[in-house]
């Protein structure tokens, strides 16, 4: 892990944000009926932080090794920029989605925290993860929360993304963000 300082400076050049599903924006559970319907449990201070986050004026994608209806309801209703499902290669998927989009990976934060994540995390200008990040990948990460996956992590990745470009207060002071 990088020391703060250094994690602030990587984020100031960030334009694009990536979220894994799993253990980011959920515990890492997942309920399996009977009929093969999942159900997620997503936090509202993650999901008000990413509507924050797209206020202020930068792209959010989920990326998931999973095929989930819930988290695409989940993506459609936060108005999430891009949904990348069944995600087998997730560093090659965000090489192709930076190019499309005319983007560096260096202005890419990408939030995981399992091995799966472990090359995108390596490759991208800012790599961030929840408290509960395993242990092989903890020492690639620039800033982990001190909030578990599910418990507002994300929201917290965001909070620090945007105090380290100086926009948190005029986002907070704005009344059609607060309202």
């Amino acid at each position: 892990m990088v020391e703060r300082k250094q994690a602030q400076k990587k984020a100031r050049n960030i334009k694009l944000l990536i979220m894994d599903v799993d253990g980011v924006l959920t515990s890492g559970l997942v309920n399996i009926f009977g009929d093969g319907q999942e159900m997620y449990t997503f936090n509202v201070y993650d999901g008000y932080g990413i509507i924050l986050w797209r206020r202020a004026g930068f792209k959010a994608g989920f990326m998931t090794g999973r095929n989930s209806d819930a988290v695409a309801s989940r993506a459609k209703k936060l108005g999430v920029d891009f949904l990348l499902r069944a995600a087998s290669d997730k560093l090659a998927l965000c090489e192709e989605l930076a190019r499309e989009e005319g983007l560096e990976m260096k202005e890419i934060a990408f939030i995981g925290d399992d091995l799966q994540d472990l090359a995108l995390l390596k490759s991208v200008g800012l790599a961030m993860s929840p408290a509960n990040v395993r242990p092989e990948v903890r020492k690639h990460i620039d800033y982990i929360s001190p909030l578990n996956g599910g418990d507002a992590a994300v929201r917290d990745c965001i909070e620090f993304i945007l105090k380290s470009k100086n926009l948190w207060k005029d986002i907070t002071n704005q009344k059609r963000i607060l309202s």
